[in-house]
């Protein structure tokens, strides 16, 4: 376990270097392989990696997307069937399990809006990493919504679409693998 700095920069640099390690550990990426943090405003890391470099954009999903904050009234009346504890709050937080299983298509439908280019030779992965524990990177309904979503898109700018919740491996998402 480790934890993440509050400071974007800092956090996504250490998102980037655990999922290298995870890929350096698992055969995906030579053992040499490293992480540079990009100048540009359009990229955030390349890796670079024998024998092609990997341009890596790298999003959040976070817990706000689909948790409320409750009353005591409202947790006790039992209107929601999943909660949350956040730290510091003696009230549960409710989960909306609708916004909680689409939070990953909308993380790369926010991606793909962004309209990234790439150059011919480019290799483009998208990493969309949570600290919740409510999303799953197994089977789960959010990530068959997800690859629903990215089976009718018709030109996909990423070459390949990565999920963590940073607790277990990187689950790629995109293409799908047959292991998955």
């Amino acid at each position: 376990m480790f934890s993440l700095s509050n400071d974007k920069d800092t956090q996504e640099y250490r998102v980037a270097e655990q999922f290298c390690e995870h890929l350096i550990h698992s055969g995906q990426l030579s053992a040499d392989a490293e992480i540079v943090k990009l100048p540009e405003a359009d990229h955030d890391f390349i890796i670079k990696n024998i024998p092609n470099d990997i341009t890596l954009q790298i999003t959040e999903i976070v817990e706000r997307e689909f948790t409320t904050e409750l009353s005591m009234e409202k947790y006790k009346s039992g209107a929601h069937t999943s909660y949350i504890v956040k730290e510091g709050n003696p009230i549960p937080w409710a989960v909306d399990e609708m916004k909680r299983d689409n939070s990953l298509r909308l993380a790369i439908e926010r991606k793909l809006l962004r309209n990234y280019t790439k150059g011919n030779d480019e290799i483009l992965w998208l990493l969309i990493f949570t600290t919740s524990s409510c999303i799953q990177t197994e089977i789960s309904t959010t990530l068959k919504l997800a690859g629903d979503y990215l089976y009718n898109i018709d030109h996909l700018i990423f070459d390949k679409i990565w999920f963590t919740n940073l607790l277990t491996k990187p689950t790629q998402i995109w293409p799908v693998m047959e292991s998955n």
